[in-house]
């Protein structure tokens, strides 16, 4: 049986990744700053691996526009302080310049730090083409 503190950290959790959604698609730094450990390691589908101010960088100079962003089939595993999330991400995005379409199946690290969640890590994969 889930305890309502183990579903209300779940929910918290959810919003959590909801605003960095929101935030990718705003190109919204300060957003994302906050949501984001200093030492965060985003590692994108293509297999670049970007630190906290090489990602924020990609939004804030317009390298990288989100047109669309969807999460789907998000599953939560909480670990003690720990939250991850897998799931689908499928997105449009300008990346200098050029339109690109991804679907990736994707892992986000989150730790609970007394009233709110910071994000540690993303792992990235390309779908294949079918999915």
């Amino acid at each position: 049986m889930t305890s309502p503190d183990h579903t209300h950290l779940k929910v918290s959790l959810l919003e959590a990744e909801e605003a960095r959604r929101l935030a990718m698609l705003d190109s919204n730094t300060q957003k994302l700053d906050t949501l984001m450990a200093d030492s965060v390691y985003y590692a994108h589908s293509s297999g670049i691996i970007d630190d906290k101010p090489a990602y924020l960088h990609l939004l804030s100079s317009g390298t990288v526009k989100y047109e669309t962003v969807a999460f789907d089939r998000l599953n939560i595993q909480l670990i003690g302080q720990v939250g991850l999330i897998t799931g689908i991400m499928k997105a449009s995005l300008m990346r200098a310049g050029t339109r690109k379409q991804i679907a990736t199946a994707y892992l986000a690290v989150w730790e609970h730090t007394g009233g709110d969640w910071l994000l540690h890590a993303v792992q990235a994969t390309t779908l294949p083409a079918a999915a």
